[in-house]
């Protein structure tokens, strides 16, 4: 097997998965094979387990410093080629939880030297590509993909779309901000009665005590809280709702990111009401959605109510951005 991807560390069904899922279709459409290394390999086990196809590889993608650090070393003096699939700020992302500046330092020598071991990176927005080889000018002499997370989701036909309807898919960590979500459709049906409010998530009581404390009595009777299983069911979700809600702090970890969610709203015909914190992805959301300043709209004395801006319109930015024949031809490059 020439190619090879570490899954020492991810977690069956999580956001790096099911990114990494769509992506690797799309490399084996551009004529890449690929196995998979390590997987349900604990951490304990780690150094039991059988390292051969690792050295056979030739490439091998990572999808975390702890990956690029381990690889290195299984496979040193093999010849293979470890490809650093960057899925965020490791340093930021650590001081953001634990705000310990130790912990940063530490963590940012380890992404120096990780960014060393590898010899080429796919990066999921160009802010993030730009702001890296700022940070380590020694990786601009290697070769780089930009690849942003895609979705293969689409709109179900048989599904009518509610009017003035409006969503939130994920999870309830305070980075997600579905406090602020609240708030803010707390305004929508002050100022469109008509408006409902569905939420998708899998912590269920996590949700129902946010909108328990923050949601007015009038959203909690528009309101509706369910869990989704599989592509499909996420799907058919998006295919029935005009808005979906993705709001994020403007700091530097979300300014490089690319959430697989932006992709998947799109890809199902849903407006999304964003911030300009995704930098790379902002401007283009525009075309499609709503670029807003929370903290602006909230203070607001009166709003307008969001207006739908077509199926069409998003899933034209999905096809432009998101999709996989956007990206084909980058990837195939990226091979030869």
């Amino acid at each position: 097997m020439k190619s090879v991807f570490c899954t020492w560390g991810i977690r069956t069904g999580c956001a790096v998965d099911t990114a990494w899922r769509r992506i690797r279709t799309i490399f084996e459409i551009s004529g890449a094979e690929f196995g998979y290394v390590l997987r349900g390999v604990s951490t304990a086990d780690l150094f039991k387990a059988n390292w051969s196809q690792i050295r056979r590889a030739e490439k091998i993608y990572c999808a975390t410093i702890w990956q690029v650090f381990i690889v290195y070393i299984i496979s040193f003096g093999s010849g293979a080629e470890i490809v650093y699939w960057v899925q965020g700020l490791v340093a930021e992302e650590n001081y953001l939880k634990k705000k310990s500046r130790f912990r940063y330092f530490v963590l940012l020598c380890l992404e120096k030297a990780g960014f060393n071991f590898a010899s080429s990176f796919i990066f999921v927005s160009e802010f993030m590509r730009d702001f890296y080889f700022r940070r380590y000018p020694s990786a601009r002499g290697k070769r780089s993909l930009v690849i942003p997370c895609v979705s293969d989701l689409n709109a179900s036909r048989d599904i009518q779309r509610i009017e003035d309807s409006y969503c939130y898919l994920g999870g309830m960590s305070a980075w997600q901000k579905f406090d602020v979500v609240v708030r803010i459709m707390n305004m929508v049906v002050d100022n469109n009665p008509g408006s409902t409010f569905y939420v998708a998530t899998r912590d269920i009581q996590i949700c129902e005590s946010v909108l328990r404390a923050i949601a007015s009595p009038r959203l909690l009777n528009v309101t509706s809280v369910c869990t989704l299983n599989g592509d499909e069911e996420v799907s058919r979700f998006l295919s029935g709702v005009e808005f979906g809600f993705l709001i994020r702090d403007d700091n530097l970890v979300n300014n490089v990111s690319s959430p697989i969610k932006l992709a998947e709203y799109l890809s199902c015909g849903v407006s999304v009401i964003t911030t300009d914190a995704l930098r790379s992805y902002a401007d283009s959301v525009r075309e499609a959605g709503y670029v807003i300043q929370p903290e602006v709209f909230l203070s607001s004395p009166a709003i307008d109510c969001f207006r739908y801006k077509g199926e069409l319109a998003a899933i034209e930015v999905h096809r432009r951005l998101f999709s996989q024949s956007s990206v084909l031809a980058a990837v195939r490059g990226f091979l030869n």
